[in-house]
Order: structure tokens, then C-alpha cells, then sequence
């Protein structure tokens, strides 16, 4: 789903309960310091719960972001998908994994990733959403 001519990084992780240990093996192989990080949570927009947790622990998780030295970080949802564009790192939640290829292929995320004017750097993907990076 996601080829592209573009230097981008692909990276995928697993999932689990350990965000700051996953988020420390991420920017292990991609510096998050001085970067515009998107963190896109529409693989969990159809669990409420899921979804609440993470809105809940967003100012947490940004926290741990700056420790790794990122510059700024915001929450993606389907309503704003179109600010994950200005990020040099998108980084996607884990979730419902049908639902988020779904939602990037009506998006035309491919496309637009593939554009070298846009300057991402590396798409992430935790648990679903690396599941969604893979797909054809």
C-alpha cells in the first residue's frame, strides 16, 4: 500500500502495553529531536474506550515525546487528517486495522505520502497501525 519513491522510512512496531518503551525503540531508529510529530489515533476511533484512554493520556504522551526531543506533537483524528501533512514523523496507533486502511485509502494517503513537497520523513506504525503500513 504504502511503496513510494520518496527517501521515506517506514518503520513498524509491535504493540503492548509499554508506550514509553515502544515510543524509546522508535526513536531509536529515527531521531524524533527538533521534529513536527503526528500521532494519528483513527485506528481507534471505533472503540470508545480506546479512543478515550489516548485523548486522556495525550498531554502524558506528549510529555515523553519532548523528552526524546521532539518539537512539537499533535493528535490526528479523522476530522483534522489533513494537519498530519505539516509533520515530519506520523506515527500510527494501534486499533482497528481494517478500519484505519479504510480510512487511508478514501484519504488517498498513499498519493499524498508519495509526495517528496511534503516533508515526512518517516511513517511509524504501533501494533495496527503498523499492520496498515504493509497492506496492499
Amino acid at each position: 500500500m504504502f511503496a513510494s519513491k520518496a527517501q521515506i522510512k517506514f518503520i513498524a512496531c509491535g504493540g503492548g502495553n509499554n508506550i514509553i518503551q515502544i515510543l524509546n525503540d522508535l526513536s531509536m531508529v529515527y531521531s524524533f529531536k527538533n521534529k513536527k510529530i503526528a500521532y494519528v489515533i483513527i485506528a481507534a476511533e471505533n472503540d470508545p474506550v480506546l479512543l478515550e484512554i489516548i485523548r486522556n493520556g495525550f498531554n502524558d504522551l506528549k510529555k515523553i515525546f519532548s523528552l526524546l526531543g521532539a518539537e512539537e506533537v499533535f493528535l490526528i483524528e479523522q476530522k483534522n487528517i489533513s494537519y498530519l501533512y505539516s509533520a515530519q514523523i506520523v506515527i500510527f496507533s494501534g486499533g482497528d486495522t481494517s478500519f484505519l486502511i479504510k480510512v487511508l485509502k478514501n484519504k488517498n494517503f498513499t498519493k499524498k505520502i508519495q509526495n517528496h513537497s511534503l516533508g515526512i520523513g518517516a511513517v511509524m506504525g504501533i501494533s495496527a497501525g503498523a499492520i496498515a503500513l504493509f497492506e496492499k
